[in-house]
């Protein structure tokens, strides 16, 4: 049985310790460049050529769709409960005979009051011009726009402060594009053109345009073979 590793054994080692880092600081990379695409896209691009028909959640005659997330993430609610750790008060037993006393005083229970962080549902998230919905087969739930008076990102999620019922507080994704979106209806008032029920179209050259930057994002490796079609068909389905 060998104990120690030979030289040659140590180097092969190393080099694919380095080849491993390499290709994970690679991967790190191309989803950071992703995502800088698409805060870019949806900073950018006008809320009409954003706004699409959606059969995957029932919409409103004056709704569209602007933004999913297309996973599953968590819809957390603060919940207060109430735990007894003990009594409090001055009392005292006053001995009758051998075996009988009785007390007097003023015993409490004391109570700590606990608030903690309780997941109320899961599911896809769908934002439109006048909710953000979240989708669950058990328990949906949905936030009005127009309840919402803060947003706050983090890396792994978003909390929305709200002037009437809870703040909500999602998990599980980055939080970035979601506020920026959101925003975005808020401040610019979006709604659905009277004289056309359906989104705008794009026109040929505008899919063309978009065909040839998903085709060079395929290329330089940030889009499989998959995710260019699934993109490309959409396009040519508006």
């Amino acid at each position: 049985m060998k104990l120690f590793k030979t030289k040659e054994e140590k180097q092969r080692i190393k080099e694919e310790e380095a080849k491993i880092q390499q290709e994970e600081e690679k991967r790190q990379q191309e989803l950071e460049l992703k995502f800088d695409l698409l805060v870019k896209n949806i900073t950018d691009t006008p809320l009409d050529d954003l706004a699409q028909s959606t059969d995957e959640v029932i919409l409103k005659n004056t709704e569209r769709l602007f933004f999913k997330v297309d996973f599953l993430v968590n819809w957390q609610e603060n919940r207060t409960r109430t735990e007894r750790v003990g009594y409090s008060g001055l009392s005292s037993n006053i001995k009758i005979t051998k075996n009988i006393s009785y007390r007097v005083g003023n015993i409490k229970p004391m109570v700590n009051t606990i608030t903690e962080q309780k997941i109320i549902r899961q599911g896809k998230i769908y934002i439109t011009n006048k909710r953000l919905i979240m989708a669950s087969s058990q328990n949906p739930g949905e936030i009005s726009l127009s309840s919402i008076v803060n947003i706050i990102p983090y890396t792994d999620g978003i909390e929305f402060q709200r002037s009437r019922g809870k703040n909500i507080i999602m998990t599980g994704f980055n939080g970035l594009p979601v506020m920026i979106i959101i925003q975005r209806l808020i401040s610019e008032g979006w709604k659905v053109p009277k004289n056309n029920k359906n989104t705008k179209s794009l026109d040929s050259s505008l899919i063309a345009d978009e065909i040839r930057k998903l085709a060079e994002l395929k290329e330089q490796g940030f889009l499989t073979q998959e995710e260019f079609d699934d993109q490309k068909q959409k396009l040519l389905n508006k």
